[in-house]
């Protein structure tokens, strides 16, 4: 393993990858079938040439169709969702990249997109507006209202 390959896991670590090289594109999906899938307002993807991925635990994962070109696969034992492939675009598989072990920043100055904007809900439209931002701890803000600031 050298010092650019990246490595991952589904929850319950059935289903593992490796990664060799870097990862030059991200994207941040606000589509309607991204939200479903992931339960939240939106999914982001680190997207690799599948020849360069080692996968281990593969019996665990299932594939299912989401769309005319698109599918998405899932872990079996914990539900962890892993990839999404394109038909139009066969060499290439996205990660979810919430099940990557560390978030390399892209070696091309155009690695970052957010696709689907017009489908961002609405409040995301002012998360940078004075909505505070919490500690990783989330049991210290109040989940009853009438006690916030």
């Amino acid at each position: 393993m050298t010092s650019n390959d990246v490595e991952g896991s589904c929850q319950c670590e059935s289903i593992k990858l490796h990664l060799k090289g870097n990862i030059d594109l991200w994207s941040q999906c606000y589509c309607s079938m991204c939200r479903k899938t992931s339960g939240c307002p939106f999914m982001t993807f680190a997207a690799v040439f599948e020849k360069d991925l080692t996968i281990s635990g593969s019996e665990s994962m299932k594939w299912f169709q989401s769309s005319d070109v698109i599918k998405r696969s899932f872990c079996v034992k914990c539900g962890c969702g892993i990839f999404f492939k394109d038909s139009r675009e066969p060499e290439t598989i996205w990660i979810l990249a919430g099940i990557l072990d560390k978030y390399p920043l892209p070696t091309k100055a155009k690695g970052l997109y957010q696709v689907f904007c017009d489908d961002k809900v609405s409040f995301l439209e002012h998360t940078s507006q004075g909505i505070p931002l919490l500690s990783t701890e989330m049991h210290r803000f109040p989940m009853n209202p009438s006690k916030r600031d």
